[in-house]
């Protein structure tokens, strides 16, 4: 063999493939019958426009913000497809966006810092759990209305607060004793 190195491949073979993916997929969708018609297939766009964005990204010298937009442009149109097969109103499935937008922000994060760091986990999980626990009430897990759980329940706040901070507490005081050699007790 000769010592060429490889060629990188080009980017209308990312393009192509994309392109299969979708367009297949959303035939499969029709020719099954498992979406009723074309006019339920336009989130197949807005992943074509996430994937073109993530594709950007992930491989140009670009800021984590685009990893961000696509990953929440797939995700979405993930979520709207999925909606589609559900008929779901739209009062039903929005806290399912703030899922979306955590994940999203999961991803950015993890490619920005190469490691755990708050400054992306806290926002992205907080986001996660508020979506999970609207959906409670918005898919009637909790067969009651928000503003009577809320007004009976408020005081689980000021709980989850004081636990949160409790383990800060118990983590940076052992982060602490790791840092200067003492063993903690």
């Amino acid at each position: 063999m000769s010592g060429s190195r490889p060629r990188p491949p080009k980017d209308i073979t990312f393009a192509l493939a994309i392109a299969l993916v979708l367009v297949g997929t959303a035939l499969l969708l029709l020719t099954t019958g498992a979406l009723p018609g074309p006019s339920r297939l336009w989130p197949m766009g807005v992943a074509a426009v996430g994937c073109v964005i993530l594709y950007l990204g992930a491989t140009r010298s670009l800021p984590s913000a685009w990893i961000f937009v696509g990953s929440a442009f797939v995700l979405s149109a993930a979520l709207l497809i999925v909606r589609g097969f559900m008929e779901w109103p739209l009062s039903r499935y929005w806290p399912l966006f703030m899922v979306v937008l955590g994940c999203s922000n999961l991803v950015s994060g993890w490619i920005r810092y190469k490691r755990r760091r708050a400054a992306y986990l806290v926002p992205s999980i907080a986001f996660m759990i508020l979506g999970v626990f609207f959906s409670l009430f918005s898919f009637d897990v909790i067969q009651f209305s928000f503003r009577r759980f809320f007004s009976e329940w408020w005081p689980v706040f000021l709980i989850a607060a004081g636990l949160v901070l409790l383990f800060l507490y118990f983590y940076n005081r052992i982060r602490f004793a790791r840092a200067s050699g003492r063993t903690e007790r």
